[in-house]
């Protein structure tokens, strides 16, 4: 289990090119502030974003139409906001 001083790193859901683990792999965790995070034990990373192995087929064409870049995020106070990783905003 994470501890309060492990957090993820705000990387992609990108996969290194090696032998991909299987979608079972990652797991849903809760960061203290309450945003979702994502692990996996086989790659040993944590992600702030579902990775696309686990996303539905909705969740799949809305990142497409998206570009990928927008990400919903959630404010300490609890309120959600997106940001764009490619324009930063």
């Amino acid at each position: 289990a994470p501890t309060a001083h492990a957090r993820p790193t705000m990387e992609s859901g990108a996969v290194a090119a090696q032998a991909p683990p299987s979608a079972t792999d990652w797991k849903e965790h809760k960061a203290p502030d309450g945003r979702a995070y994502w692990h996996s034990k086989a790659l040993g990373k944590s992600v702030w974003t579902k990775p696309d192995d686990l996303l539905t087929p909705a969740e799949r064409a809305a990142r497409a139409a998206a570009g990928g870049a927008w990400r919903e995020c959630k404010a300490p106070d609890g309120r959600t906001y997106y940001y764009n990783a490619t324009t930063r905003q």
